[in-house]
């Protein structure tokens, strides 16, 4: 499950586990921002698309965070 959230912050998740703020985060639970979207990539596998960044899943389970213009933010292999 990935979740980008309105302030920006992206929650990657897996086996059921929900976005809860951690000490960090203040506030009420967060909420999801509607504009990010679900989309094909090009090169295989899928991407989620927001104003702040990008999230890459490649067909082999790579997952990339990018910032919108291309930079590498974090790479998991």
């Amino acid at each position: 499950r990935v979740l980008v959230t309105t302030a920006g912050a992206v929650f990657c998740g897996w086996d059921g586990a929900e976005p809860t703020p951690s000490a960090l985060v203040r506030g009420e639970r967060l909420q999801p921002d509607v504009r990010a979207r679900l989309e094909p990539h090009t090169a295989g596998g899928w991407r989620v698309v927001s104003e702040r960044l990008t999230l890459t899943v490649s067909p082999t389970g790579t997952v990339e965070l990018c910032t919108p213009g291309g930079v590498l933010l974090r790479r998991d292999l």
